[in-house]
């Protein structure tokens, strides 16, 4: 009874169903420009910065698909145990779609991987990916107009 009068009382906890307070606002919420829907293409020579985000999505897509079975034992302590195949298919996506990244740009090789990931990784997991991406996304492009403004 205690608890039940406790879970349907009144709070100010955002998250909360009959939450009432304020929403706290940790930063400022960064718009994604929509461009043309997934028009990016690998450039035909890679610059400097395409050259490293090649090598270091390689990179991270091979340790994903390397800790594929240390991800799933640890998953399966306090989950599905589905952690592990889930960040394999990412990373095997990622892999496979590489060669349609416009890698010399990293705001929109972030939104391709943000696709692969979107695509390809199922559960909590893919959407947090996707979202953290579409984020990190939106903050590069935003710097880097930023810095273009300021030369």
């Amino acid at each position: 009874e205690r608890m039940l009068y406790r879970l349907d009382s009144d709070t100010n906890a955002p998250g909360w169903p009959r939450g009432g307070g304020e929403r706290p606002m940790w930063g400022k919420l960064v718009r994604l420009e929509q461009e043309d829907p997934c028009l990016f293409q690998r450039p035909a020579q890679l610059s400097h910065t395409g050259r490293k985000m090649e090598n270091v999505l390689h990179g991270v897509a091979q340790s994903l698909k390397e800790a594929e079975e240390s991800l799933t034992e640890w998953d399966l302590k306090v989950g599905d145990g589905d952690c592990g195949a889930t960040f394999k298919r990412g990373a095997e996506a990622a892999l496979a779609d590489m060669d349609g990244y416009p890698l010399n740009s990293i705001p929109d090789t972030l939104e391709s991987i943000a696709k692969s990931v979107a695509r390809s990784m199922g559960g909590t997991s893919g959407a947090l990916y996707q979202i953290f991406l579409l984020s990190l996304c939106a903050t590069t492009r935003q710097q880097e107009k930023k810095e273009g403004a300021d030369s």
